[in-house]
């Protein structure tokens, strides 16, 4: 696991956003943000999401 600052608003739609970290980028899919009690519009102390990696080819 690796722990990452990012700034995240909440949106009432589902989304897919592109990271770039180093010399990686990833793609970010807000339907598997946890816990999911962030969209009633509670503030946990973390989130976490499924990060996947793109292919630099």
């Amino acid at each position: 696991m690796v722990n990452v600052k990012i700034n995240f608003r909440g949106l009432d739609v589902a989304y897919f956003d592109v990271l770039e970290m180093g010399e990686k980028k990833y793609v970010l899919d807000s339907n598997s943000t946890t816990p999911k009690s962030y969209y009633w519009g509670l503030s946990p102390e973390t989130l976490e999401v499924d990060l996947i990696e793109l292919d630099s080819q």
